[in-house]
Formats: structure tokens, C-alpha cells, sequence
């Protein structure tokens, strides 16, 4: 779990109690986490130093920075690993991808709004952001093109796909969208009366 002044807390499986783990000094606040293995994954973060941090066996209990490239230094929303591919969106359109090695920036044309969330069912890919915007690749290593036939203008918070074809994005004012594979768009779900909350 990770959350505000570099929270990172880690518990064995099972019912072990959660215990501290470090994190360099000046991480901010840890928006994003995801494991591939209990000894390895990456976290982003807004307001620190790097931004985003690797885990390795080599050294599981140290999270080890990745600073973005030079004009990419931005709030990391949210991070996804697809095989070897490792993808990380935030603010100003940024979306960022780790080569085993570097980081690559990959701007798509007229996207500069924040996106906050990434997710991939296979080799298909969503990112959902700001201003309903919605991108997407067929790709796990990309390239990313914009979505325009769903007509969304609602700030989207989190996209989630079970597969390939079936996929919900949600976002402000209780905001639920399901992808319609048939029609090729996301689709309007209603919420429960009276739920305006910001979902994520």
C-alpha cells in the first residue's frame, strides 16, 4: 500500500501484520503501485524528487529512483507493467514509457490535459483522463492514438478492462462508463440515486 509523505507499507501473505518500508527521502505524496512479484514492481508519486521508483529482487526492501526524463519532471498519476513494458501517465498529457533501461516520452498530438489512469487486458490498452479524454493502442509497447467517438467530457479518474472487450472507466460526479465492444464506444452507466462522488 502507498499513499501521502512517502508512505510504502508491506505485509507478508497472509494475515502478517503491515510493517513500514523505507523510501527515499523526498518521495511526496505515492499516488500509484504495482507488483509483479512480491519482490517487484514500481510506485509513482506527485510533488517529490523522482517521481517514479523500481523494486527489484536484487533489492527487494529498497525502492530505487527512476527520474523521468528532462521536461517530463510532472505529477505521475498512475503506473501499469504489461511484460517487459512499464507505462506511467500524469499531468500535462505525460505519458511515459521504461524501456528496461530509460525512460521514452510518448506525446500524442493535441493531449496535454493530466491523465490518472492506465490499465491493459493483454496487448489492449486504455489511459483515462481529464476532460473525458480517452486514449488507446492495440500494442503493449504502443503507439497510443486518441479515442474521439464516445463524446465524453467528464473528467475520468480510473479505467479498469477484465479483457480485451469489457472495460469500465469512472471519473466525477458518480461518472461510470462501460465500453461497448459491439458499437466501439464507452457508454453512459447510471449510479445508484443521489451518488455524485468523484470515483476512482
Amino acid at each position: 500500500a502507498v499513499g501521502e509523505d512517502g508512505t510504502v507499507l508491506k505485509a507478508a501473505a497472509g494475515t502478517k501484520p503491515w510493517a513500514l518500508q523505507a523510501i527515499p527521502t523526498g518521495a511526496g505524496h505515492l499516488n500509484a503501485l504495482h507488483l509483479t512479484a512480491a519482490d517487484q514492481g514500481w510506485l509513482v508519486a506527485e510533488g517529490g524528487k523522482a517521481k517514479a521508483y523500481e523494486l527489484t529482487p536484487a533489492e527487494p526492501d529498497v525502492w530505487q529512483p527512476r527520474p523521468p526524463p528532462s521536461g517530463s519532471n510532472v505529477d505521475l498519476h498512475d503506473v501499469v507493467v504489461v511484460g517487459s513494458n512499464v507505462w506511467v501517465v500524469g499531468a500535462a498529457g505525460t505519458i511515459l514509457h521504461w524501456d528496461g533501461a530509460q525512460w521514452k516520452r510518448h506525446k500524442v498530438a493535441g493531449v496535454n490535459v493530466t491523465l490518472r489512469g492506465i490499465h491493459f487486458s493483454g496487448a489492449t490498452g486504455w489511459i483515462a483522463g481529464d476532460a473525458g479524454t480517452l486514449l488507446t493502442t492495440k500494442a503493449s509497447a504502443g503507439p497510443w492514438k486518441v479515442h474521439t467517438a464516445s463524446k465524453i467530457s467528464t473528467n475520468l479518474r480510473s479505467v479498469s478492462l477484465p479483457s480485451a472487450t469489457t472495460g469500465w472507466a469512472v471519473g466525477d460526479g458518480g461518472a461510470i462508463y462501460a465500453w461497448d465492444n459491439a458499437d466501439s464506444r464507452w457508454k453512459r452507466q447510471a449510479a445508484p440515486v443521489g451518488t455524485d462522488a468523484t470515483l476512482r
